[in-house]
């Protein structure tokens, strides 16, 4: 899944491959964003809203290790160009 505007409080997905409805509330469980730069955190995001092939998702519980990195990256993306600001979730 590629991940749009993330913040320190979620993220919005694009999952054009998943055609099967999701609802709010559903916990996504334990999962990773691989950040360019800073490395693999972990989160565990829950869908606050889904409209395919986009879904809107909260992070539950984030460390303080996790909260760091994900500020990181998003620090050193308003640096980079357009292409370059891809993130995956896994």
């Amino acid at each position: 899944m590629l991940v749009e505007n993330l913040s320190l409080v979620g993220a919005m997905l694009i999952c054009p491959d998943l055609n099967q409805p999701f609802k709010s509330g559903h916990d996504f469980g334990d999962c990773e964003l691989v950040l360019p730069g800073v490395g693999r955190v972990s989160v565990r995001p829950v869908i606050r809203w889904a409209m395919w092939p986009k879904i809107g998702v909260e992070f539950n519980r984030l460390s303080k290790q996790t909260r760091q990195g994900i500020l990181q990256f998003i620090n050193s993306v308003s640096k980079l160009s357009l292409s370059q600001r891809i993130v995956i979730i896994r």
